[in-house]
């Protein structure tokens, strides 16, 4: 055997024993080469399209958000690989709880002064004042890599983006933490939902809705789903910047594709342009890109519909059919308002005419229908077109408020009155007061149809509403 000398101990200063392995230096650095998003929603989509291999995080590759426009919900500094969890889904064993897999790697450095004695050590993850903290686990040695899961419980929605990661280990027996570890931006982003989104996400939530929520409506940290919906719809109605259309009421975003034999029938796609409601600005249903904010109680209801259920609320429509005339309001971008269509025939917003002279005929406008958004699992009201009414009303208090009563019933003494009728025709009546109608939502179900010159003809009856959005 060759005389070779035998193998001297590192010297002090010279580096560090862990084990059997040695690190030549006095201090170390942590890295990070690897985050994994552990039991969450993988239906998440960016652009309308699915998100391929979401879930990891590598730091050879390219994750963070550069691309931005002026849609208002494209972002810089968020991950193009977003995990999604829900706080409620039957259908996640482990759903209140966030899982992380971390894989980290010790090099020489100057980050950590760590003697012979210390290797234990926590690593800490915090998304503004939330934090997840792994077990115990030990250092490694020099290139070798440890694999660590950071998990935390959350009982609220959240945007949870752009984290820092801490360190606490020993040294000597005295407890370290190394705040603002690793130098590297690890462009990481998870968003906690009630529960699963709509069904009309087909192939995934959009993580721009989602942005766009948490930064436009404060519904970061909510627990209550009426409490969320009612920011959502206070936003589509006061925030967002819409006008009604007070010419005639067109749709600028919702299409009806009708069907037989109704248009309220299950069977009928209600297509939405979310994208050109969120940005303002119509794009594939209407084949144009000319900035828009008008809107009428379709646009709305679709545009509270679509973002609730963003968020796994739940809801259908509401359509009431007649109206009549209705209570002074706050009509969505107009104001103080009783006559919704004041600028087919340059009235006023509010007014007290209801007659012109003899062949101008009226004056304050009706609305012939009207649909609002009622909430799956409480049955609450939420109307972004007019109040705004943002979950505090049953439909008979809703209805009650909207329907100007004495109004409607001088329109039909005075149609009675023309036709030489001692009553109007049914076709002609607006609705008498409601509160001679069923009280429950079940009974309302099933006793607001009827016929209407061979259609249907509902004062309350539920609608599927939005089947399908388009980017």
């Amino acid at each position: 055997m060759p005389n070779t000398p035998p193998i001297a101990p590192p010297s002090a200063g010279s580096g560090r024993i862990v084990g059997s392995s040695i690190i030549p230096c006095d201090k170390i650095d942590i890295k990070i080469i690897e985050v994994e998003w552990l039991e969450s929603y993988t239906r998440v989509c960016q652009q309308d399209k699915p998100i391929p291999n979401w879930k990891v995080w590598k730091s050879s590759t390219s994750t963070t958000t550069t691309q931005v426009n002026s849609d208002d919900f494209f972002y810089q500094d968020c991950s193009d690989n977003p995990a999604v969890y829900f706080i409620r889904s039957s259908s996640m064993a482990n759903h209140k709880k966030i899982k992380l897999k971390v894989r980290l790697k010790t090099v020489c450095g100057a980050a950590l002064p760590i003697s012979t004695s210390g290797n234990k050590a926590k690593l800490i993850l915090s998304f503004g004042n939330k934090k997840f903290i792994s077990n115990e686990f030990s250092l490694p040695a020099k290139d070798d890599e440890e694999s660590v899961i950071l998990e935390g419980d959350i009982d609220q929605i959240s945007w949870l983006i752009s984290p820092t990661f801490s360190l606490e280990y020993e040294d000597n027996g005295t407890a370290m933490t190394k705040n603002n570890l690793f130098s590297e931006k690890i462009p990481l982003e998870a968003f906690v939902l009630y529960d699963e989104p709509a069904k009309f996400y087909k192939k995934g939530v959009w993580v721009e809705v989602l942005r766009f929520l948490f930064k436009n409506t404060d519904i970061n940290n909510d627990q209550d789903t009426v409490v969320s919906a009612g920011k959502i719809t206070k936003y589509c109605h006061s925030e967002h910047g819409m006008v009604y259309e007070a010419i005639n009421g067109a749709s600028s975003y919702f299409l009806f594709d009708f069907h037989i034999p109704y248009f309220m029938s299950e069977s009928n796609q209600g297509k939405f342009e979310l994208r050109g409601y969120l940005s303002k600005t119509k794009y594939g249903l209407f084949g144009s890109t000319t900035k828009r904010n008008i809107v009428n109680y379709y646009d709305q209801a679709a545009a509270v519909q679509s973002l609730c259920g963003a968020l796994g609320i739940i809801s259908k429509w509401i359509y009431m059919k007649p109206v009549g005339y209705i209570k002074t309001t706050n009509l969505v971008g107009i104001g103080s308002c009783n006559n919704p269509f004041y600028k087919s025939n340059n009235s006023n917003k509010v007014e007290s005419r209801l007659f012109g002279k003899p062949g101008e005929g009226t004056i304050r406008m009706t609305f012939d229908n009207h649909v609002f958004v009622r909430l799956k699992e409480t049955g609450i009201i939420l109307d972004a077109t007019i109040g705004p009414y943002l979950g505090d009303k049953s439909i008979l208090e809703y209805a009650n408020e909207v329907l100007d009563i004495k109004v409607n019933f001088k329109f039909n003494q005075r149609i009675a009155q023309i036709l030489g009728e001692r009553t109007p025709p049914e076709e002609s009546v607006y609705p008498k007061p409601l509160t001679e109608l069923p009280l429950t939502l079940e009974a309302i179900e099933k006793s607001f149809k009827g016929k209407y010159k061979g259609h249907e003809h509902t004062r309350g009856y539920p609608i599927k509403g939005v089947s399908k959005i388009v980017w």
